[in-house]
């Protein structure tokens, strides 16, 4: 029947969700932000950012992603215009060069058609050009609802 998906059950609080995680785990949001601007994530609300209870931190993430036209809706805004790092830096050009890689574009062609995986590269390459996390740039930054 072809691709299919399935869900994985993260047991965790409901109540510490980005909002409340925010502050205590800024640096790992850090790269949660990079990622989002990265795929385009058009609804990365609170709730979308998980605790499990060994602390680790899972973001839900589904099919309103790797849009071609500029679409970032995120909660995510605390980092907007700060300069990215040299953590972030190195990881967004690792990823860079493995999106470039012909074995992966081929893996990725199957997911992802020529048009989004360009925008993705390109996403990346504007990134490391402007080294600073994106701010919102449309009428509707945030996704509804916020949680």
């Amino acid at each position: 029947m072809g691709p299919g998906s399935f869900q994985l059950f993260i047991d965790h609080d409901p109540e510490r969700h980005y909002f409340v995680l925010m502050e205590e785990r800024a640096e790992e949001l850090k790269s949660l932000a990079v990622l989002d601007a990265v795929i385009n994530n058009a609804d990365r609300k609170s709730g979308h950012v998980l605790e499990d209870g060994s602390g680790k931190l899972w973001a839900v993430d589904h099919g309103l992603t790797f849009n071609t036209e500029p679409k970032l809706r995120t909660v995510i805004w605390a980092y907007a215009d700060e300069p990215l790092g040299d953590r972030l830096r190195r990881d967004l050009e690792i990823l860079g060069s493995k999106l470039s890689d012909a074995e992966l574009a081929g893996r990725l062609s199957t997911l992802l058609s020529e048009q989004e995986t360009a925008a993705t590269l390109a996403r990346i390459e504007a990134l490391l050009i402007e080294d600073r996390f994106p701010g919102p740039s449309s009428d509707r930054p945030l996704p509804w609802p916020l949680i």
